[in-house]
C-alpha cells in the first residue's frame, strides 16, 4: 500500500457519514489511525490552517495537502545545518533540543533512532529516509516533527498480566529491552513486600494486616522479598519474547486495521506468547512466596516437577492466558483514552508526567475488572499436586477454585490482597518511569 492509498484508507474509514470531507473529530481520528496522536486544540489548528475554502470540514485533496513533501523538505533543510543532503545525529539531536528544551531524550536516544530511520544503515539519513519515517506527520514543520519523535516509552506497570509494549516504531527493540528490563527488575523490587501481601491474601484468604503480621512473626523482614529473585530472573526474557512477539504480530496483521485495534490484537498475541514462554518462573515464584521458610529457585523447581511432573509447572495456565487477553484490551482502552483526554485538558502534548498518571490509571483500572481470576490462578498455582478429583484442598480447575474460594469466604474471597494490588500500582510505575529514564541517560 502506498502513501496516498494509505491516506485514502484513512480519510474514508473516518468519513463515516460518506460527505466526502472531514471534521475536526473526523480529522482527529483519521490522524490518529496514521499513528499522529494531537489534542483536540492541535487537530483544530491543523484544520484550519489546511481548510482552504473556510468550511470547517476538508476534502480529501486539503487532507493530503497535510502531508505535503515540501513542507517536510523545508524541515528536513533546517535540520540538515551543514547542508550535506545528509542528517546526522549530531543534527538531529541539536535540533530536538533547540526547537523543545524540555526533552527527555539523551544522545544514545537520538542514535538509537537515527538508526531506525537509516534503512540502509550507512549511519546517515538521506530526505527518502527521512520522508518515510515522518510522512503522515501533519503539516510537518520542524516543531510538530520534534513532538513526534519525543513520544513516551512504554513503562513497567508492576503485574505479569501487563506486557511491557513499545510505544511506536521510533524505539529501537534493543534500546527498549534494556531500559525495559531494568525497569522492571527496579520496579519488582521496590514492591516485592506488596507483592507478597497480595499473593498471601490470595493463596491464604487472608486479610492484609494478618498476612503482614504472619510474615514478621514466620519470616522477618527478609520474608516480604520472598520469591523476588526469581519474578526479576522472569522479567527480562518476559519483555524479550512480547516485543519480538510484537513487532512481528503488528507487521503480520493488515494495514486497513485502525492503530488502537493493531496494538490491541498484537499486544494479547504477545502477552500470550510471552507468558507460554516464561510461566514456569511464574509458578516457582508463586510456591516460594507463600511458603513459610526460606526456599530457593532450584530446589522448589525440584519439588514442584517431584509433585506433579513437569506438567505441573504450568498449573493454572489456562486461566492466566484467559486473564492476559482482558488486562491487555482493558489497560490498553484505559490508557489511550485517559491520555486523550487529559491532553485535551492540560492542553499540553505528551509528558513523562502524562504517561505515569495515565499508566498508574489503566493499570489499576485493568486490575480491578480481573482480579477474580488472577486470584484464582494463584491458588492453582500454589495449591499441592492433585492425587484424586476429590482431594481435599486441592484446586484442579479454574470452575473449582472458584468454587472453593466461595465457599470459603464468600464473594469477598475474589478480592482478596486488591488492596495492596492497586496500592502497589503507582509506585511501581514511578520506579520504573525513573529507572528507565535513567538507564536510558534522560537525566544527564
Amino acid at each position: 500500500m502506498n502513501g496516498e492509498d494509505e491516506l485514502r484508507r484513512a480519510f474514508s474509514s473516518r468519513d463515516v457519514d460518506g460527505s466526502g470531507t472531514l471534521s475536526a473529530r473526523e480529522l482527529r481520528g483519521a490522524l490518529g489511525d496514521l499513528g499522529c496522536s494531537l489534542t483536540k486544540a492541535q487537530t483544530e489548528a491543523v484544520l484550519n490552517e489546511a481548510d482552504v475554502d473556510g468550511d470547517a470540514t476538508l476534502d480529501f485533496d486539503e487532507f493530503v495537502k497535510l502531508f505535503d513533501q515540501s513542507l517536510l523538505r523545508k524541515t528536513f533543510d533546517e535540520i540538515d545545518v551543514d547542508g550535506s543532503g545528509t542528517i546526522r545525529a549530531e543534527e538531529l539531536w541539536t535540533a530536538i533540543r533547540t526547537m523543545k528544551p524540555s526533552a527527555r531524550v539523551s544522545k544514545r536516544e537520538v542514535a538509537d533512532l537515527l538508526n531506525v530511520m537509516d534503512r540502509n544503515k550507512d549511519g546517515d539519513i538521506d530526505f527518502d529516509e527521512f520522508r518515510a519515517f515522518f510522512q503522515y506527520v501533519p503539516l510537518a514543520n520542524m516543531e510538530n516533527v520534534v513532538t513526534f519523535l519525543c513520544g513516551g516509552a512504554g513503562i513497567d506497570v508492576g503485574t505479569d498480566l501487563a506486557p511491557p509494549l513499545p510505544p511506536n516504531a521510533s524505539v529501537p527493540l534493543s534500546t527498549f529491552l534494556v531500559a525495559g528490563a531494568i525497569g522492571g527488575v527496579a520496579s519488582r523490587t521496590f514492591t516485592a513486600p506488596l507483592e507478597k501481601i497480595k499473593i498471601d491474601c490470595q493463596a491464604k484468604n487472608m486479610t492484609p494486616s494478618a498476612a503482614i503480621t504472619r510474615v514478621v512473626r514466620l519470616q522477618g523482614i527478609s520474608g516480604f522479598f520472598a520469591g523476588n529473585m526469581a519474578n526479576c530472573l522472569r522479567v527480562a526474557p518476559y519483555a524479550g519474547s512480547v516485543c519480538v512477539a510484537y513487532k512481528i504480530c503488528l507487521g503480520i496483521l493488515p494495514d486497513s486495521m485502525a492503530d488502537a485495534s493493531k496494538r490491541l490484537a498484537a499486544g494479547g498475541v504477545a502477552g500470550t506468547f510471552g507468558t507460554l514462554l516464561t510461566y514456569p518462573f511464574d509458578i516457582i515464584r508463586a510456591r516460594i512466596t507463600v511458603s513459610d521458610a526460606p526456599a530457593g529457585i532450584a530446589q522448589t523447581a525440584k519439588s514442584i516437577v517431584r509433585d506433579g511432573g513437569i506438567r505441573n509447572l504450568y498449573r493454572g495456565l489456562g486461566t492466566t492466558l484467559f486473564t492476559v487477553g482482558p488486562f491487555v484490551g482493558i489497560q490498553q482502552m484505559t490508557y489511550d483514552v485517559s491520555k486523550r483526554y487529559a491532553m485535551e485538558a492540560l492542553q499540553s502534548p505528551p509528558s513523562p508526567q502524562l504517561f505515569l498518571g495515565c499508566g498508574a490509571l489503566a493499570a489499576m483500572s485493568a486490575q480491578s475488572v480481573v482480579y477474580p481470576l488472577d486470584m484464582l490462578r494463584r491458588r492453582i498455582q500454589v495449591s499441592a499436586a492433585p492425587s484424586s478429583i476429590t482431594g481435599i484442598g486441592i484446586e484442579l480447575s479454574t470452575w473449582l477454585a472458584l468454587r472453593r474460594a466461595i465457599k470459603r469466604g464468600g464473594v469477598g474471597a475474589l478480592y482478596a490482597g486488591m488492596l495492596p494490588s492497586l496500592v502497589k500500582t503507582i509506585p511501581a510505575v514511578a520506579v520504573s518511569v525513573i529507572c528507565r529514564d535513567a538507564a536510558l541517560g534522560r537525566f544527564g
